[in-house]
């Protein structure tokens, strides 16, 4: 390492008198009002998509079975592999350990691309089925928040540029630059697993992997009682149930027709 790149590795780091690295708030002031500000803007989005998902939850359900929950997972797997290599690459740049850190940087903002080309393919696939944004509530809030969410995507890959410009200049490397980068990109991470969850969730909030089953469980009152009530739909993965019925979105969770 050069007597440069250690003095501007040195400047950037927040020492006490003793020359130890201090605690400190990754990146800057600014970078955290603008996550700050996009949590609070994007959570007021996701309060309203839950409220339509509470008053209308049969529909929402039925909706949710055309989503296909294979390719959000390779998608959640995809955007977690890239933040752990910026992650990495945030350690390499601390360390002064600049080439490391480009190339992590680099692998980062494949993943990144990779991840817009996944959704893409998604969103084409369910266009071609006939299910867009007028299809019913569900796909409107769906391609909402996941449309404002690649747009996150496709920032936080411009801020990873800015970020690599820097570290292949000796004279303009920052600690703090990286650390924002990476903020920003945990960010966007921390979106999507949201997103993910809350439109591919079940009736119960959980992901949904294959196609869903449902067993009818005895209803808990007593055989004399005169009050009806519907039995409870619990989800399972296919395969789990011995005898299984397997729900018919057309019509309310609870009317499953048997195979």
């Amino acid at each position: 390492m050069t007597n440069t790149e250690q003095t501007t590795a040195e400047l950037d780091q927040p020492k006490d008198t003793g020359g130890q690295r201090l605690p400190h708030v990754p990146g800057d002031s600014h970078m955290w009002v603008m996550v700050l500000g996009d949590l609070f803007i994007f959570g007021a989005y996701f309060v309203i998509f839950m409220i339509y998902r509470t008053m209308a939850p049969q529909e929402f359900l039925a909706d949710q079975q055309h989503l296909d929950v294979t390719v959000g997972v390779v998608n959640t797997i995809v955007l977690l592999t890239s933040s752990w290599f910026i992650a990495r690459s945030v350690v390499a740049v601390r360390a002064a350990e600049y080439d490391r850190a480009i190339r992590l940087t680099y692998l980062g903002g494949a993943f990144g691309v990779l991840f817009i080309l996944t959704k893409a393919y998604e969103w084409t696939t369910e266009v071609m089925h006939g299910y867009t944004m007028p299809s019913g509530d569900f796909f409107m809030f769906y391609y909402m928040l996941t449309g404002v969410h690649l747009f996150h995507v496709a920032l936080g890959l411009l801020i990873l540029g800015i970020v690599l410009r820097e570290l292949r200049n000796p004279r303009k490397r920052r600690t703090s630059m990286a650390e924002a980068g990476g903020v920003y990109w945990h960010m966007v991470d921390l979106l999507w697993i949201v997103i993910f969850i809350g439109s591919s969730g079940s009736a119960a909030g959980l992901p949904r992997f294959g196609r869903t089953t449902y067993w009818n469980l005895p209803s808990p009152l007593r055989s004399g009682s005169t009050t009806k009530r519907p039995s409870f739909g619990v989800a399972l993965p296919t395969g789990l149930a011995p005898k299984r019925q397997v729900m018919d979105t057309s019509t309310s969770p609870w009317g499953s027709s048997t195979r």
